[in-house]
């Protein structure tokens, strides 16, 4: 069953909570919430789409994700430049695939290399941050970690999930 709400963030007191000597280092310094605030998902199905707190790539321009799609299937395993060798392991860095994932599919997006390039400009930390943070991130895609896909499949969800987080991003 799909629980609906969604701690978006706490208010904590200002205080600390002082009190026995036998208290462990964590409740010492353990600060209580006064005030709670819940995301509720209005989808039913946990799709979260309908209140526009998360972008999708579904939600954009389907000939802008194709043109993604096509982008990144000529550069995927390209025989000088490409990303991943024909066994899909990648060639380059984790960042630097982000950074050319994310730079085609906002060329893509923004239709110019000049809107593309102050885009990553703009963006860098969090196109590094997404490429390698340790909870949501694009690293285990590109590694496989969970198992081999095959090409096509990789390559459209990589596209909907680069050009849904640039969408996120820009609005």
């Amino acid at each position: 069953m799909h629980d609906p709400l969604t701690q978006a963030f706490q208010i904590k007191y200002p205080w600390k909570k002082y009190g026995n000597k036998g208290q462990t280092d964590f409740e010492k310094h353990y600060r209580e919430a006064f005030i709670t605030i819940w995301h509720k998902d209005p989808e039913k199905d946990s799709s979260d789409d309908s209140c526009g707190w998360f972008k999708r790539s579904r939600h954009g321009d389907k000939e802008i994700l194709q043109k993604i799609i096509k982008r990144y299937s000529g550069e995927w395993d390209a025989e000088y430049c490409g990303w991943f060798d024909k066994g899909g392991k990648p060639l380059f860095s984790i960042i630097g695939i982000v950074n050319n994932l994310v730079w085609y599919a906002a060329f893509e997006h923004l239709g110019t290399r000049e809107k593309a390039n102050a885009f990553m400009r703009r963006n860098i930390f969090d196109i590094i941050f997404f490429a390698e943070n340790p909870v949501d991130s694009l690293f285990p895609y590109i590694t496989q970690k969970y198992g081999k896909d095959d090409r096509e499949r990789r390559i459209e969800n990589l596209a909907s999930i680069v050009y849904g987080w640039i969408r996120h991003l820009m609005f």
